[in-house]
């Protein structure tokens, strides 16, 4: 986001669910947006129904659950994501009013090569021009495969420059619950240094909400507080189920601060970062009667200097042979999910029929395979409407070793056959 404030001028994206609603062209990048939003893809379906909206799907996997709304499917390679970046910011800034600077950066693109290497080609983009001509409204959905990639800031510059000067009501699909409020309020080193504590995550002391880390910590529906959608609204939560242990309060103040509750520290979020100073009994929580959402409110975004600076596209690290994709079902998005006794499903990885021939794997035999030294431990299985080379990893029933799965969301995959008939245990 940083990246992005830098060209886009503001510290937040600019789209919202309303407008990606009534939008007339939607393009989703870098996203399983069945899978990693269901919301967001009930926006861009009522876009679809509604306004007969043009949807453009970029991605290296098809979804056969998008193919009602999808209008046109272009399919990039796994770790092309700047490339299909940068090539989209070339095609739909064509005719736009842009500083010199950044002209000559997109008249200096090969895009031949760009074409070549990400597997887009030059008459697919071009087709995605003239289906929004004499549109109006476009929206852009971008999500967590751009977030980890190694050029994660130039791929930002790259959508940043549509909201901008092509006129995108770019919406971020957050990687995590609250993961927005989160990433305006803390700050992280890029290396660790001495002891660490992790909220959720495995660190030296582990604070878990799981029930297998040092000191237990009540999960989302046992906290009262906010947290940030993904329309930037700050929002009031509630208790649902009783919880009697120690709490992020007793902690602060055991530390020498002082607050008789948890949400006494609403009022306190930070202005600079757009939070407003409202304490908690004094949000709003409502829907009126036409629907109209009143809780909570909007987060102020803050301008930004700006800094147009432009890199070339690095070189695009492709990959070749069977790729694992790191993807959880819509109906079990965390480990916390796979907690629920009513939504019990087994962790499986599915492929097509094409991976099965060439990985030589068979429906229903079990593989063990490491990646970010996590091991897992797989059945695999085929879904006859997936096709290519690139198979569906959930990671739901990995408990707080997920978290350390934080890298980019395409992985090579080496793995090994296993004789036993059972899976094992993962959570380590």
């Amino acid at each position: 986001m940083e990246a992005y404030s830098r060209v886009s001028g503001k510290s937040l994206y600019g789209g919202n669910l309303k407008a990606l609603s009534e939008s007339q062209g939607v393009i989703v990048l870098g996203t399983r947006i069945n899978d990693d939003s269901p919301t967001l893809k009930y926006h861009i379906n009522m876009a679809s129904k509604w306004q007969r909206a043009r949807v453009a799907y970029m991605h290296p996997i098809e979804d056969s659950e998008m193919q009602h709304i999808v209008t046109q499917f272009i399919k990039y390679e796994a770790g092309s994501e700047e490339g299909a970046a940068a090539l989209l910011a070339h095609t739909l800034l064509a005719d736009a009013d842009i500083p010199e600077s950044v002209r000559s950066v997109l008249d200096d693109l090969d895009i031949g090569n760009l074409s070549a290497e990400s597997n887009i080609g030059e008459e697919e983009l071009e087709a995605l021009r003239k289906s929004l001509l004499k549109r109006h409204g476009f929206s852009l959905v971008v999500g967590e495969d751009l977030y980890a990639h190694p050029r994660a800031e130039q791929i930002a510059a790259w959508v940043a420059l549509l909201e901008r000067y092509a006129g995108f009501n770019v919406i971020c699909v957050p990687p995590a619950g609250n993961a927005i409020g989160v990433s305006l309020i803390c700050d992280l080193d890029e290396v660790a240094e001495g002891k660490t504590v992790g909220y959720n995550v495995k660190a030296d002391f582990t604070l878990s909400a799981l029930g297998n880390g040092d000191l237990d910590m009540p999960a989302l529906n046992q906290q009262e507080g906010t947290l940030t959608t993904v329309d930037k609204r700050v929002v009031p939560m509630h208790v649902a189920l009783p919880y009697g242990g120690y709490v992020l309060n007793d902690i602060a103040n055991a530390l020498g601060l002082k607050a008789t509750y948890t949400i006494d520290y609403t009022v306190q979020l930070p202005q600079v970062a757009g939070f407003k100073a409202v304490a908690f009994d004094d949000l709003p929580e409502y829907f009126d009667m036409v629907g109209n959402e009143h809780r909570g409110y909007l987060l102020a975004p803050q301008e930004v200097a700006e800094e147009l600076a432009l890199e070339e596209v690095g070189e695009l690290d492709t990959f070749d042979g069977a790729v694992v994709y790191r993807c959880n079902p819509e109906d079990h998005f965390s480990p916390f999910t796979a907690k629920s006794p009513l939504l019990a499903q087994e962790a499986v990885l599915t492929g097509s029929q094409q991976f099965a021939t060439v990985t030589k794997l068979k429906d229903g035999e079990h593989i063990s395979f490491e990646i970010d030294g996590v091991r897992f431990e797989r059945m695999f299985k085929i879904d006859t409407e997936m096709k290519g080379t690139i198979a569906l990893n959930p990671t739901f029933d990995m408990g707080l070793s997920a978290s350390l799965l934080s890298s980019y969301r395409f992985s090579r995959l080496s793995f090994e056959k296993c004789n036993n008939d059972k899976i094992g245990n993962n959570d380590e």
